[in-house]
């Protein structure tokens, strides 16, 4: 057999098999053996890490208990265990709070968001240590339901948000504003919208006037009729705890171009109460026809 014909016969092998036994054998192999070392380690390494993380995460050195995290304080119509209630929500017992777990803040954050009276939640972790800072939600009505002979009063916020009503005595009921005309239970659960127009317009009323209910005396708000078609959304009027009734319009956001703000319509009662001892002194009267706050006495 010729030369040409026996150089043509031998097996061709592959360039990254030729490569490979370069870098194993050749001038540049230390290195790459050092490279394959340090592969090697590094895989094994999280291998094993993988392999023990949940019981490292699980050990007691790492835990975080209820006592590790602390909260804004609570302010006074809160009676609820915000702190323990939320922990509770955030560590189940099948999966109990790390501190070797990177989604720690974003679990512990999630948690005092759904509590019905946390309507936001910052978390910082340091360590072993939870820092949560919180804005709660404020009551700033109570909603009439009435069902045959059972009169229910339900907490809302000034977005309308439904509260939780084991909060109160009837006796603290009974100080807040009172939105009545409301037929409609709430569609989702404690903590959430309450899913009617008029709560959430009424609740806004209300928190406009809370700072001075109890000085003007009044007792409560009323839906006065219901939106037709094309129309901004129903009226509103007040009572006064002698019966006086006072006409104030559409609600905060939806009120015409024709009526008064709610901040004026606000001033413009405080100056009504003012000037005539209290809000009883005459007639039944509609708060947007008043003067506006500043002029002359009437």
């Amino acid at each position: 057999m010729s030369a040409a014909k026996k150089k043509n016969s031998l097996p061709i092998v592959p360039f990254w098999l030729r490569q490979t036994v370069v870098m194993l054998f050749g001038p540049g192999r230390t290195v790459t053996l050092a490279v394959l070392v340090v592969a090697a380690f590094i895989g094994g390494t999280w291998a094993v890490w993988r392999y023990v993380e949940r019981h490292v995460e699980n050990s007691r050195d790492y835990l975080i208990s209820v006592e590790q995290i602390t909260i804004t304080p609570r302010p006074e119509w809160v009676r609820s265990d915000v702190r323990a209630e939320a922990f509770r929500t955030a560590s189940p017992p099948d999966r109990p709070l790390s501190s070797l777990d990177n989604g720690l803040a974003q679990q512990i954050g999630n948690a005092f968001k759904v509590h019905p009276w946390v309507a936001k939640a910052t978390v910082t972790v340091k360590t072993a240590w939870v820092n949560v800072d919180l804005v709660y939600r404020r009551p700033v009505c109570m909603v009439e339901l009435v069902n045959g002979s059972v009169t229910e009063l339900l907490p809302v916020d000034g977005e309308g948000v439904w509260l939780p009503g084991e909060d109160f005595s009837q006796k603290q009921k009974e100080s807040y504003p009172c939105l009545v005309g409301v037929d409609q239970r709430p569609i989702q659960p404690v903590g959430n919208v309450w899913g009617d127009t008029r709560v959430v317009e009424g609740a806004s009323i209300a928190a406009a006037l809370l700072p001075v209910w109890q000085q003007l005396k009044l007792y409560r708000i009323q839906t006065a009729q219901s939106p037709s078609p094309g129309d901004l959304g129903p009226s509103y009027e007040l009572y006064t705890r002698a019966g006086t009734r006072i006409i104030w319009g559409k609600a905060r956001g939806v009120a015409a171009s024709s009526e008064p703000t709610t901040e004026d319509k606000v001033a413009r009662l405080r100056q009504y109460a003012a000037s005539h001892g209290s809000l009883d002194a005459g007639p039944p009267f509609d708060v947007r026809k008043l003067p506006p706050a500043g002029a002359a006495n009437f």
